[in-house]
């Protein structure tokens, strides 16, 4: 696993369980960092990021999931889907 990768990981896992639930219908970010960003699309690649791998692809998404809204999925469900729907 390279780094990027881990820092994806771990912008996944650092995200708080408020941002993973009542999801809005809405575009909007719901969490960011230096790196990354989470919004209804995906995790996509901020362009100011400090991981040289990532600066080539920025600001495409990285990590997606498709998470129903009847029943809703608990924090820890769409964390893994995130994990599940990583593309680096």
């Amino acid at each position: 696993m390279g780094k990027a990768t881990k820092a994806l990981k771990a912008f996944i896992d650092g995200v708080p369980d408020s941002k993973l639930t009542g999801l809005p219908m809405t575009a909007t970010k719901l969490y960011t960092d230096t790196n990354f960003r989470l919004d209804m699309q995906g995790v996509q690649v901020n362009n100011g990021t400090s991981i040289s791998t990532l600066k080539t692809i920025a600001p495409d998404t990285v990590a997606h999931c498709l998470a129903p809204v009847d029943p809703a999925w608990t924090a820890d469900e769409v964390r893994q889907a995130l994990k599940d729907g990583t593309l680096i």
